[in-house]
């Protein structure tokens, strides 16, 4: 599939998947118009929507890394982050280097260890106090590993306070800034 097709060449494969037929689509596939311009919308350009995925990102793999997968074998050269907006998800990416290596090499770690996914949490400090703030997209309640005021309800907290599903906490407490667990 061609990185830089026209306007009449993103016509095609999408009239003949329309007709029945398939298609295979690569890295890159329409990204950019005949003028080399950027297509808006997500990535994958011109196949985003005929595709059924939003990527937001994509990661060349390092020689020797790979990516273990769900079904269909490893990926040795190419990975994507991204979302399905109609497609159906046939494998996942069970382990391997891509995020890892991205925040090993830019020093990142996590905030607070052992918060579900879907469980968004960021801290400001200054002086020698930490705010912390965390929103639950999830639909279960989970345990919060942190002690602080609540400046939300005004509650005190204390232990491991529940994070109802869909709900928000901003949390004060003094620096810890070994708090990783």
């Amino acid at each position: 599939m061609e990185y830089l097709l026209t306007d009449s060449g993103v016509a095609n494969p999408h009239a003949h998947v329309r007709s029945g037929g398939h298609l295979v689509i690569t890295y890159f596939p329409g990204s950019v118009d005949e003028n080399d311009h950027i297509r808006p919308g997500s990535f994958p350009g011109a196949f985003s929507e005929l595709l059924g995925v939003q990527m937001e990102e994509f990661f060349p793999l390092r020689a020797g890394d790979g990516l273990e997968l769900s079904r269909f074998g490893d990926a040795s050269f190419w990975s994507e982050l991204g979302q399905p907006t109609t497609a159906e998800v046939l494998a996942e990416v069970v382990r391997g280097p891509v995020l890892g290596v991205l925040c090993e090499d830019a020093g990142v770690e996590p905030l607070l260890r052992n918060l579900p996914e879907d469980v968004e949490v960021a801290r400001r400090s200054k002086d020698s106090t930490d705010w912390t703030f965390f929103i639950n997209h999830s639909s279960e309640g989970v345990q919060l590993p942190v002690s602080g005021l609540e400046l939300i309800s005004g509650q005190d907290l204390g232990g491991a306070p529940d994070l109802g599903a869909g709900a928000v906490a901003v949390v004060r407490s003094p620096i810890n800034p070994s708090v990783t667990s």
